[in-house]
């Protein structure tokens, strides 16, 4: 059987982080790519052996007919790109944010569904083996309880150097790979109550939801952006508490008290962690043409921006 021919849109830092997975993939070749900087796209085609490089997405489309195609642009790019790559049915890759806001990826969902697209959106937090066996260790032990995410931003430190586009929608623009995890770890939500703030009087950039499930997990999400702090996740099942703090390092703790490690893979040390099941994913869906879990499809996504929404949107403290 040949190889699955992947073809590049995009040539920054994450484009050559996930070349350095698909390389030791077999079964999966990128073949070409192209990006605005030639200069850049050059550089990993020689780095990387791939044949062909392109000034434009519509030629390589068309001359190679790849069998999966990555978005990998920057966050302001993504939307308009894709919108232009769904109609022509081949499934993709698109990194994250899939949009800058809802209506955007209300716009992507149903160009998607139009065009009957496999989808795979790029949240390799949901294939952190840590969070698969925190996860197993919670079912293990009964239900999951209770989820906190602390889903702090060092604002502060970014604000100056971000565009104002990204500013405005930092939480579908960031925040959303933390956000989404609410769904990898208690499921769909049936309800959730909201409040936020602002101290920079800017935008609003304090955030404290108590969520429901529809599992009967209560969630707990608090982010404020200019506080020193960094994202975590606490899970509580029955006599059983596991954490991630920061979340690519994690222990569980027994009912007696007593305090567990929990490890990475040694994939997700030896690559951006999370890459490397997320790319095998990838695979999986251009070869069955199915989705497997816990991959987001842009359908999926919406879920996770539809919260973002209801978090950002409802109640404000005066």
């Amino acid at each position: 059987m040949s190889d699955l021919k992947i073809a590049l849109i995009g040539a920054g830092y994450i484009a050559k982080k996930h070349l350095e997975v698909i390389k030791n993939i077999k079964g999966m070749k990128v073949i070409a790519i192209t990006s605005r900087t030639k200069k850049k796209a050059e550089k990993l085609s020689k780095e990387f052996n791939i044949k062909y490089i392109f000034n434009d997405y519509k030629k390589l489309i068309n001359t190679i007919k790849p069998d999966g195609i990555m978005i990998l642009v920057s966050s302001e790019e993504i939307f308009t790109l894709t919108q232009k790559i769904i109609p022509f049915n081949i499934p993709i890759f698109i990194e994250k944010p899939l949009g800058l806001n809802l209506k955007e990826t209300k716009k992507l969902n149903r160009l998607a569904i139009k065009h009957r697209l496999k989808s795979i959106v790029g949240f390799n937090r949901r294939h952190y083996s840590n969070f698969e066996t925190g996860l197993n260790i919670i079912k293990k032990k009964g239900k999951l309880l209770g989820i906190t995410i602390e889903g702090h931003e060092r604002f502060w430190k970014i604000e100056n150097i971000i565009s104002k586009k990204n500013k405005n929608s930092w939480l579908y623009s960031n925040s959303s790979h933390v956000i989404d995890l609410f769904r990898y770890f208690a499921g769909e939500i049936s309800s959730i109550n909201s409040y936020s703030g602002s101290l920079s009087k800017k935008r609003l950039d304090q955030f404290s939801s108590i969520i429901k499930f529809k599992s009967g997990t209560i969630g707990n999400y608090i982010a404020n952006w200019y506080s020193p702090s960094g994202w975590s996740i606490k899970l509580h099942g029955e006599k059983v508490l596991v954490v991630f703090k920061p979340l690519e390092k994690g222990y569980w703790v027994d009912s007696n008290f007593k305090k567990h490690n929990i490890k990475m893979s040694q994939v997700d040390k030896k690559y951006k962690p999370g890459f490397y099941n997320q790319m095998q994913s990838f695979k999986k869906m251009l070869l069955t043409k199915k989705l497997h879990w816990p991959s987001q499809s842009i359908q999926d996504t919406l879920k996770t921006y539809t919260i973002i929404d209801q978090i950002s949107s409802l109640k404000k403290n005066d």
